[in-house]
């Protein structure tokens, strides 16, 4: 008498060659695609991370950053209006400021820095928000001090108070007339035969 486990035991051998064929079959297939599919998903989270930092990137309206704004009167005039649309833009409200006109540069120094004190008040995400605005803001800018406390005014509701001291670059102003780089002597015309 036949035992149904005795087929089953015949058989088994049998099924696990057949599932491990399949098994190797399926992973000759499907590698190749499995390998580009990851390549695939690299270019594109290593397309993505370029795309956040050119975005991130500080970008003037030609898409250039402005390292150094000439240190004339209108320099302390187009610093607020710039922080004013970026606390605007933030949410926040601005308090006071203390912008500091454009020192006298040391002997020899092309490019220095201004410092200018600002106070906003808003939340705490909004003033995150200005942080980050001045970070990625067209013209370069250093942020010296960054105090943040909470608004203890009764009608606060959360609010804080941030306290910014940032750094602006000014560069001396060279007269339209007056070469930036001294140029060498123009070379005496050549007069030999070959030159002719």
């Amino acid at each position: 008498m036949v035992r149904p486990m005795d087929k089953l035991d015949a058989a088994q051998p049998i099924a696990l060659g057949s599932l491990a064929v399949s098994l190797v079959g399926a992973a000759c297939l499907l590698w190749p695609a499995m390998v580009g599919r990851e390549a695939a998903r690299l270019r594109l989270e290593a397309a993505r991370a370029e795309r956040v930092a050119a975005e991130r990137a500080p970008r003037g309206n030609d898409g250039s950053v402005v390292a150094a704004e000439p240190a004339d009167p209108g320099e302390p005039p187009r610093f607020l209006g710039l922080c004013k649309r970026l606390v605007a833009e933030s949410g926040c409200a601005l308090s006071s400021f203390d912008l500091a006109e454009a020192s006298k540069p040391r002997d020899g120094e092309a490019v220095w820095p201004v410092r200018g004190k600002l106070e906003v008040k808003g939340t705490y995400r909004q003033a995150r928000a200005l942080v980050r605005a001045l970070a990625d803001a067209p013209r370069l800018l250093a942020l010296a001090k960054v105090e943040i406390q909470r608004d203890e005014a009764k009608d606060a509701g959360g609010r804080v108070i941030a306290r910014l001291e940032i750094d602006r670059y000014v560069a001396r102003v060279v007269a339209d007339d007056a070469p930036a780089i001294a140029s060498a002597p123009a070379p005496a015309p050549d007069e030999s035969p070959q030159g002719l």
